[in-house]
């Protein structure tokens, strides 16, 4: 069953008219290549040579942290002032002689107090795969160690198969992209599991006996998923790698949105691999991952999948990459990526900001008539004809639908309701 769907841009048919977002608020950066550190390890083990970083991220303080998939097995905290180059040690290093090593880590996340860094497994066994917790606490005395490991291998609840991303969201809870089990799983922050996001919206079932059984094409099904952003909602987006395509689900684990196809023209994709979100809501999809592959490049869309940019491309030179893994964004705009198969991190500076021209602006709506057809849209996604005794589950997709609907469209003067007062509208309509 397909839950929640609406057309591309996320919206609607109202009173016979589609309410087109209009884009002609949206904002997006333009960027510069600033600087690059780290070199392919060959002999020792200095700390300024990287073996194959794949995920970073950049934490409050501007400090950038990064695991490593080869041998090293270290994360290592970059602090950017003075000017790193491409010989400076790095600030803190964990694994290699600690516990703290991960075997193929892949996807990082940093706990909401960022005392915690999780670090996600990906190598086959049970020592090595699922997530491993570090501590990151300076004056801690188990600071840089590993302090918990959630996840062995397989397919049920909890378990993984080559997990590759993670993201937390603003309750601290975790998705990860379960890549070989075709699913996304979301844990608490005890490290619980909550329930999968796969063949089609959510499930507490931890799917077939042959995992491959998971895989698909049609909306809400994946196949090896491996990047997972939250934005400000907290609505879920998982890079659907082989699907060559992005696809959003609402905080619940409901389908919303898809856009992509394979490709290498402007809003399609070549292996879509990691996601961030910029500090105006944008998307950047990062693809690449495999050193074969011809993506590596980002793409930047706004908030409803509609195509604004390009950052990159495929090469060795600055600001070219090959087979990259893992994209954060710092509080200023900055983009670092993680060049994996050049043993490096590049960072991109923002240095203006841009305004697509509007595509197709919207009409205003009447709230009463977006109002009918948000209710309409979530009973065909329960498969009812009307709103059932009020549940929990249905009251929480009309909230999500209505909260993205009306973050898209202009209400009408003299509508039945203005638009701070049209969600309490929807609302009003359910049984009480």
């Amino acid at each position: 069953m397909k839950t929640l769907r609406t057309s591309l841009l996320g919206l609607v048919m109202v009173a016979g008219v589609l309410a087109i977002v209009n884009t002609a608020d949206a904002q997006y950066n333009e960027y510069e290549f600033e600087r690059k550190w780290g070199r392919s390890f060959s002999g020792g083990w200095p700390d300024y040579k990287l073996d194959f970083p794949h995920g970073v991220v950049v934490n409050t303080a501007g400090h950038v942290i990064h695991n490593e998939n080869g041998g090293n097995q270290e994360t290592q905290t970059w602090l950017l002032q003075p000017y790193p180059n491409l010989n400076q040690s790095a600030l803190h290093i964990f694994g290699s002689s600690t516990n703290g090593n991960v075997v193929h880590a892949s996807g990082l996340a940093l706990s909401l107090d960022e005392t915690i860094i999780y670090n996600l497994g990906m190598y086959p066994n049970d020592s090595w795969t699922g997530v491993h917790l570090i501590d990151n606490v300076e004056s801690s005395a188990t600071f840089g160690a590993r302090i918990d490991h959630w996840g062995v291998v397989g397919g049920l609840n909890g378990q993984f198969r080559n997990p590759r991303g993670v993201a937390v969201d603003s309750s601290g809870n975790l998705w990860i992209a379960d890549t070989y089990n075709h699913r996304i799983q979301k844990l608490d922050s005890s490290g619980n599991h909550l329930f999968n996001v796969f063949r089609g919206g959510p499930s507490t079932w931890d799917g077939p006996g042959n995992h491959n059984l998971n895989s698909g094409a049609d909306d809400g099904w994946f196949r090896n998923p491996r990047g997972v952003a939250v934005d400000a909602d907290d609505n879920l987006w998982v890079a659907d790698t082989d699907n060559h395509r992005v696809q959003m689900f609402t905080s619940d684990g409901h389908w919303f949105l898809s856009f992509g196809t394979s490709g290498t023209g402007d809003g399609e994709f070549d292996s879509p691999c990691a996601l961030a979100f910029d500090e105006h809501g944008n998307l950047l999809v990062l693809e690449g991952g495999e050193p074969s592959g011809t993506g590596d490049r980002i793409q930047i869309f706004d908030e409803n999948g509609n195509f604004l940019s390009t950052l990159g491309s495929a090469g060795s030179g600055d600001g070219q990459f090959k087979g990259a893994s893992g994209i954060a964004v710092d509080s200023q705009g900055s983009v670092y990526v993680a060049d994996t198969f050049q043993a490096r991190i590049q960072k991109f500076r923002a240095v203006g900001v841009l305004q697509p021209p509007c595509r197709s602006c919207c009409p205003c709506v009447d709230c009463g008539d977006l109002v009918d057809d948000i209710i309409t849209t979530v009973c065909e996604g329960f498969g009812v004809t009307a709103p059932p005794a009020s549940t929990d589950q249905f009251e929480a997709a009309v909230l999500a639908v209505s909260q993205l609907f009306l973050k898209n469209v202009e209400i009408c003067a003299g509508s039945a309701a203005p638009k701070e007062s049209c969600l309490e509208l929807v609302l009003s309509q359910l049984p009480q």
